[in-house]
C-alpha cells in the first residue's frame, strides 16, 4: 500500500478570513455613503419596514460572498502569507467598524 503525501495549503482558509474583512469594510462604507447621499439612502431601502439597514447589511453580505468565492478560486491551491493577510483583514475590520459609529458616519452630514 502506497500513500501519497498530501500537500496542504492555507489559501482557501486565508481567503475566507480576508473575505470577512472585505464584508465588514463594505458594510461600513455603505453606512457612510448612505449618510452622504439621500439617493444612496433611498437606494438601500430594500425593505421599507426596516429602512436602509437591510440594504446596508446586505451589501456587506454580498461583498463577503463575492470576495470569498473569488479568493477561494484564486488561492485554493496556494500557500499565502497568513501574517500579511491577517493584518490586512484586521485593518479592513477596523475601518468597517469605525465607519459604523455615529460620530464618524455623521461627519459628512455635519459638514466635516
Amino acid at each position: 500500500m502506497t500513500t501519497v503525501p498530501s500537500e496542504k495549503t492555507n489559501g482557501a482558509g486565508v481567503g475566507a478570513i480576508v473575505a470577512a474583512g472585505v464584508g465588514v469594510a463594505v458594510l461600513g462604507l455603505s453606512v457612510i455613503l448612505a449618510e452622504m447621499s439621500a439617493a444612496t439612502m433611498k437606494g438601500l431601502n430594500w425593505w421599507p419596514p426596516a429602512g436602509p439597514l437591510v440594504g446596508k447589511s446586505s451589501m456587506g453580505l454580498i461583498a463577503w460572498l463575492v470576495a470569498w468565492a473569488a479568493l477561494h478560486a484564486a488561492w485554493r491551491r496556494r500557500e499565502v502569507s497568513f501574517r500579511m493577510w491577517w493584518a490586512v483583514t484586521l485593518v479592513l475590520i477596523l475601518i468597517g467598524v469605525l465607519l459604523t459609529f455615529p460620530p464618524i458616519f455623521q461627519l459628512p452630514r455635519a459638514g466635516g
